[in-house]
């Protein structure tokens, strides 16, 4: 039997208290289980966003303590459970190889133990990120991943499991620029309800993010604003700077190839005030926009621009050419937004003959254009 549980979580007298009744009740008594299955549901009504990391840890902290006392007792679906939130709750704040880590340990205990649904969730969560980071990772990750769905002793049948798995393999499919794969990816997402529940924020803003690219990568440039707006006004609501800001940034980018400059600028500087406000983390672009770059973290303008540059060179060595294009198309914003107009007329220009060089004539048309129609308002004044 084990001792009362509440000093093992290392909660305060004050913490305790903010607990609903039955949780502390749980707290209180000796099932440790039971006890670290409340924390975690407690976990599990908050939005995984990144203005809801601290409130998160708040509560998995003390669980991690509680499995960690229960030890070789702890049953291995309540492992993984507690590992695949500390795995989405790090790569919420931008803690991408703390969450890689936490959700490698989940999906290592679930292959072990033959738990489908842990390592469902484990892969899920790790594809996305891996998409850009570890292409050939990521394509394993995407097999394996299949045929964990496939297996007929198990079913699919959690909607917010059915979401994470959408958008994993929408992720994958947009990497891949398999565009019918990605629709029916994100189709799939939004029949499951979950990015409309108030615990569902993260899955709202993932599925936003990665219609807009769906959208842009068909040549519905307008048809890819409105999801991205739908990104910032749920990013508004939750205070989410990061998720704020790789919406605005791409916002900024579509702008600039609508040659809506002063629309840029404004997008470029929101986004960089967001980045600013999202504080100091690593890099860690959004897996859902596909962009190469993260403004969050900077130190001053001058910072994002050096990263928005360094970006725009991976995409140009990744021949992906509509990666390239936006990213380019970010930078000329950024500059905008700090008012060196020149040099966003410098790298409009050299953009388009590197589009060129990777064999993209059509996007480079398109920023050649983007480029004279600079040069006639900020150059010649016209």
């Amino acid at each position: 039997m084990m001792p009362q549980l509440a000093p093992l979580t290392r909660l305060s007298e004050s913490d305790l208290a903010s607990l609903p009744e039955s949780t502390r009740a749980a707290l209180l008594g000796i099932d440790g289980v039971a006890a670290c299955e409340a924390l975690l549901a407690l976990v599990e009504e908050i939005p995984c966003l990144s203005s809801h990391v601290a409130d998160r840890d708040r509560w998995l902290v003390p669980a991690s303590h509680l499995v960690a006392a229960i030890g070789r007792d702890c049953p291995v679906e309540l492992q993984t459970r507690m590992l695949v939130r500390c795995a989405q709750t790090a790569l919420a704040g931008r803690r991408r190889d703390e969450g890689l880590s936490h959700a490698a340990r989940a999906l290592s205990i679930a292959i072990a133990d033959g738990d489908t649904n842990g390592e469902v969730w484990a892969r899920a969560i790790r594809l996305p990120h891996l998409v850009m980071a570890s292409p050939a990772e990521a394509a394993f990750e995407a097999r394996s991943l299949d045929l964990a769905l496939g297996r007929e002793s198990w079913t699919l049948d959690n909607p917010f499991l059915a979401a994470e798995v959408g958008l994993a393999k929408a992720a994958w499919s947009l990497g891949q620029r398999d565009l019918v794969a990605a629709r029916e990816c994100l189709r799939s997402v939004r029949a499951t309800g979950v990015q409309s529940t108030a615990q569902g924020g993260h899955v709202a803003c993932a599925l936003g993010m990665a219609e807009a690219v769906l959208q842009r990568r068909e040549g519905q440039r307008r048809a890819a604003v409105r999801p991205l707006l739908e990104v910032v006004a749920l990013a508004k609501s939750h205070g989410a700077h990061a998720e704020h800001c790789h919406a605005r940034a791409m916002l900024a980018a579509l702008a600039m190839e609508a040659t809506s400059f002063e629309d840029a600028a404004h997008q470029a500087e929101s986004a960089l005030r967001h980045a600013f406000e999202a504080g100091p983390a690593e890099p860690q672009p959004s897996p859902w926009l596909g962009l190469p770059v993260d403004l969050c973290g900077s130190l001053d303008v001058a910072d994002a621009v050096q990263r928005t540059a360094v970006a725009a060179l991976d995409a140009r060595d990744a021949y992906d050419g509509l990666v390239f294009f936006l990213t380019v198309l970010l930078l000329g914003a950024t500059y905008l937004a700090d008012s060196r107009a020149e040099e966003c007329v410098e790298a409009i220009e050299e953009g388009a003959a590197a589009l060129r060089e990777i064999a993209a004539p059509a996007l480079a048309v398109k920023l050649e254009s983007v480029g004279a129609a600079l040069t006639r308002l900020f150059v010649l004044g016209r």
